[in-house]
């Protein structure tokens, strides 16, 4: 799991104080791991996952983290919902069951896609 000082390092903003850090950290993770398939942080620690594409994976947990602090936070344009986007030959669509839409940061995306996880372009999991 990353600390806080691992997510200050990876660049992430220093206005996501610790104390709320772990809550969020927890729900981007889980968010990144659903678009991946799976837990790529167990895959690293088993040898199942590159370094290269794990910095990816912890790049996008980053800005999944972020973009979960300001989508809480009062903007000038308000939170926005994205329903699609496509990176490649990726693409994810929100559902509509009426039960609310999942929120990701488009950077997310473009980490994932950078790290081989979306499309099938480079094997990253080798499980």
């Amino acid at each position: 799991m990353m600390t806080y000082q691992e997510y200050i390092d990876f660049g992430g903003f220093d206005g996501v104080k610790a104390d709320a850090f772990n809550k969020l950290l927890k729900s981007a993770k889980r968010q990144v791991d659903r678009l991946v398939g799976y837990n790529a942080a167990d895959q690293h620690e088993r040898g199942f996952l590159s370094d290269f594409a794990f910095e990816k994976y912890q790049n996008a947990v980053v800005a999944q983290i972020e973009y979960t602090h300001f989508v809480g936070v009062e903007t000038i344009a308000g939170p926005q919902e994205m329903t699609d986007v496509s990176v490649g030959n990726f693409s994810y669509k929100a559902g509509s069951t009426g039960a609310g839409s999942q929120k990701y940061s488009n950077e997310v995306f473009d980490y994932l896609a950078g790290g081989g996880f979306l499309g099938g372009a480079v094997d990253v999991y080798e499980g």
